[in-house]
């Protein structure tokens, strides 16, 4: 009767938390390939915003990427991400701004050189608005 009961429940267990499993992993869709906003990167002084995406959470969103150096020598440079949310209009609705971060050098040989930054955003924008990103480094 206990081997009976154990069987039973590992059958109805077992499809609940794959299920479960299944919507862990899922990928959300990235808010500039599905249409809702567009992204801008510019950069100002000696680094750049290599590349950059955006992804609703908790009602609002966050605008992930990476910054990387120009050249290729000297010490780290200190850098910071400016993001702008602007409406269809033109007008500015929001901004935020990222750590400080530091960009190390690039190695012609090695992938290295880069660094992560991440903004958050308490609320989503209207449709067709556009996030301006901006790298400033010295």
């Amino acid at each position: 009767m206990r081997k009976d009961l154990s069987a039973i429940t590992c059958r109805l267990c077992l499809p609940l938390f794959l299920v479960w499993l299944s919507g862990c992993g899922a990928k959300q869709a990235a808010l500039a390939d599905t249409g809702v906003i567009r992204l801008e990167n510019q950069a100002m002084g000696k680094v750049y915003v290599a590349w950059s995406d955006a992804h609703e959470v908790e009602g609002g969103f966050l605008v992930t990427g990476v910054v990387r150096r120009k050249d290729t020598v000297g010490p780290p440079i200190k850098a910071i991400v400016d993001v702008e949310v602007v409406s269809p209009g033109g007008a500015v609705l929001d901004k935020a701004q990222s750590d400080s971060l530091y960009v190390p050098h690039r190695k012609a040989s090695r992938i290295q050189g880069f660094e992560r930054f991440s903004v958050r955003f308490s609320k989503m924008p209207p449709e067709g608005s556009s996030v301006r990103i901006v790298a400033r480094g010295s």
